[in-house]
């Protein structure tokens, strides 16, 4: 058992480093792009040289800002949350909401990254190439929905487990077992 525990944690600490290396690697598309949008307004305003595909760079650069950072702010629970109703709840209902909303969060990210996997690879099969300037191959634009949908998986997964772990052992189990045990006595 001890040595489930340390691969557990052993794992978990790896996964916590990956989703900080692609959050940082986030950041570093947005400083590129931020820095060629720069560079292509001054090329066609004060050179006459518009640089054509800084668009298109800017454009699949979002789509990877999106994708890499999406579990790691799921993570520092930096998503939006509708809370008018959730924080009305007692501690027990709102650890039993986190509980369902994470397990439905991981089912939907599962499906979305089995067929999100299955359409990259048609795209790899078939060889399609966007109809752009740069020509690229579609497959390496579409890889990171999948890529990031599989790590969005594994951390409401985790967080599923965490919550799960919250009901058992924050006594809101025992706490309904024994008001249900007064109930009975009345």
């Amino acid at each position: 058992m001890e040595f489930v525990k340390k691969l557990v944690t052993k794992t978990n600490i790896f996964f916590d480093r990956l989703l900080d290396f692609m959050a940082i690697l986030a950041g570093v598309i947005l400083s590129f792009i931020t820095l060629i949008v720069c560079v292509a307004i001054f090329s066609r305003y004060f050179l006459n040289r518009p640089i054509g595909w800084v668009a298109e760079i800017g454009e699949y650069s979002l789509l990877y800002i999106t994708f890499l950072a999406v579990a790691w702010v799921l993570r520092g629970k930096g998503h939006v949350k509708v809370d008018i109703l959730f924080n009305r709840l007692n501690p027990r209902n709102r650890c039993v909401t986190d509980l369902a909303t994470s397990i439905g969060a991981a089912l939907v990210c599962l499906i979305i990254t089995f067929f999100g996997a299955k359409v990259t690879r048609h795209l790899y099969s078939i060889g399609y190439y966007t109809p752009t300037i740069l020509e690229l191959p579609k497959f390496i634009i579409a890889a990171i929905i999948p890529v990031g949908f599989f790590m969005l998986f594994i951390e409401a997964t985790r967080n599923a487990f965490n919550h799960l772990k919250d009901l058992r052992t924050s006594g809101y189990m025992r706490e309904e077992a024994e008001s249900l045990k007064v109930e009975d006595v009345r």
